[in-house]
């Protein structure tokens, strides 16, 4: 088969898991021409095997969806075997499942400049991932993953745990643009605020210890289902002295902007795309903190609007 250029395997090659040392050497199979690999219903060791046992200089997209457990086995070999990875995805079906897609690039998620209206839910959908592995217990394996030379990262639909967050965010320290798309995230300040050590590995060259993605200049908010900006009315019966009045999203997320700005590792341009909710009120407010902040002016219902309408000018198009 050396002429091979595209391999697809379901649930096949499934062997017991041997120690490596054990096994009998074998030479490598060599397809110089395999372009693109997919392995589906596989356990990780047995993509493993099989990825290790393959010689392909030509391999320019690689999918993998596993069965029931993550993928320790895979990802210390597979930046090797594809390249530089340039942009990095990170999906999670909700906040309580454990399944997560991950997608890797050789491009850079790299909007059009001066444009409010350009999408990272856009550029996913044009730019197709050099490796993409879907499975459980994701998260806690792709900290394996050799990723310095990550410089865009997005989070989609739930946010990473916090533990695992803090272990992520220390292998990719030349992030510049962060994009969250379609999630809720009230832990972003949290996230934002993990510091980083003297000495650790996630402290980028020419940056004072502070805080982890310390090259990150650029933050998108696209389709953010935000919690209520702005704390509820006082209404609980009790005395000032006797409550602590509650702190709003809003506050919390410009406490954590203007730590990061005085610890020198500001971001110095936000760009918030079609959210649940927002206003020309609260994008003054996070003006203060970035003074690049921009906005496209939907929210709420006329947000939900615009997504029914580009949807269904898709699909005008495609009939």
């Amino acid at each position: 088969m050396p002429l091979l250029e595209e391999f697809k395997a379901m649930g096949s090659f499934d062997h017991e898991r041997v120690d490596p040392l054990l096994r009998p050497s074998q030479a490598l199979v060599a397809l110089p021409h395999l372009r693109r690999m997919s392995l589906s219903q596989m356990r990780s060791y047995t993509a493993s095997h099989l990825t290790k046992n393959l010689h392909t200089p030509s391999l320019s997209q690689l999918c993998i969806d596993l069965q029931y457990e993550g993928a320790f086995d895979l990802f210390e070999d597979l930046a090797a075997m594809l390249g530089p990875l340039i942009s990095l995805a990170i999906t999670r079906e909700h906040s309580s499942s454990q399944r997560s897609t991950i997608r890797a690039y050789a491009d850079v998620c790299e909007l059009a400049k001066g444009s409010i209206e350009s999408s990272a839910m856009s550029w996913m959908d044009t730019h197709a991932p050099v490796l993409e592995i879907s499975g459980d217990f994701l998260l806690d394996s792709c900290t394996l993953l050799s990723a310095h030379d990550i410089s865009s990262l997005i989070l989609e639909n739930a946010l990473p745990p916090q533990t695992t967050w803090s272990d992520i965010a220390r292998r990719i320290p030349s992030v510049t643009d962060l994009y969250i798309l379609n999630a809720e995230p009230i832990n972003l300040p949290t996230m934002l605020s993990t510091s980083i050590s003297e000495g650790d590995e996630s402290s980028a060259e020419g940056h004072a210890p502070g805080y982890v993605l310390p090259r990150l200049r650029t933050l998108t908010l696209e389709a953010a289902r935000f919690p209520p900006m702005y704390p509820p009315s006082p209404r609980w019966g009790r005395s000032s002295r006797q409550a602590k009045a509650p702190v709003g999203f809003l506050d919390t997320l410009i406490s954590c902007l203007a730590i990061r700005r005085q610890g020198g590792t500001a971001i110095e341009k936000l760009r918030v795309l079609h959210p649940n909710e927002m206003s020309q009120m609260t994008i003054d407010k996070l003006s203060q903190v970035v003074p690049s902040t921009e906005w496209d002016g939907v929210s709420g219902a006329s947000a939900l609007d615009a997504l029914h309408r580009s949807y269904d000018s898709d699909h005008q198009n495609l009939s």
